[in-house]
């Protein structure tokens, strides 16, 4: 934490995130220590978890005890997962939502096509192969006559966004 404070040039940070969290570490005391110890250290105001992809749900029990301020989970027109208990909890207990992904990893942008390429290295590369894109592209294609013909847009892609 110190470390990071020195990095970033400033005595205090508004929110860090456990990344990936697993509601199994709440059985460890030294997760809940460790948490404690920051808020009590004024140099963290609130105290996140970020969600695996797959689990909106393995955050439930960490809203629910208290411990978090804030939730991040992939939340978008495709993935409305978080909606069935996440939300609830979230509510019942004042803890902030942050939604992950809300342009489903750029396919809800209206620029990807199933030409779109990138460099090897880029993320996409892998994450877009052809039948990912290809259903990415096909999701997208089907919400087009959502957007109000009012917008400015090019295309669908919205100067907006």
């Amino acid at each position: 934490m110190e470390k990071s404070l020195r990095n970033i040039g400033t005595d205090t940070l508004d929110l860090i995130q456990y990344h990936t969290w697993e509601d199994r570490w709440l059985a460890d005391e030294r997760t809940v220590r460790t948490i404690e110890k920051l808020r009590q250290s004024g140099k963290v105001r609130a105290i996140g978890i970020s969600l695996n992809r797959w689990e909106p749900w393995n955050g439930i029990r960490a809203v629910k005890s208290g411990l978090v301020d804030a939730v991040q989970v992939i939340y978008n027109i495709f993935d409305q997962n978080p909606e069935d208990e996440l939300f609830p909890a979230c509510r019942e207990k004042d803890v902030a939502v942050i939604a992950r992904v809300p342009f489903d990893e750029g396919s809800l942008t209206g620029t990807l096509t199933l030409e779109s390429k990138w460099p090897k290295e880029d993320w996409r590369s892998t994450y877009f192969v052809p039948e990912n894109l290809r259903s990415s592209v096909e999701h997208a294609d089907a919400l087009k006559y959502l957007i109000p013909a009012a917008l400015p847009c090019r295309k669908w892609r919205c100067d907006s966004f």
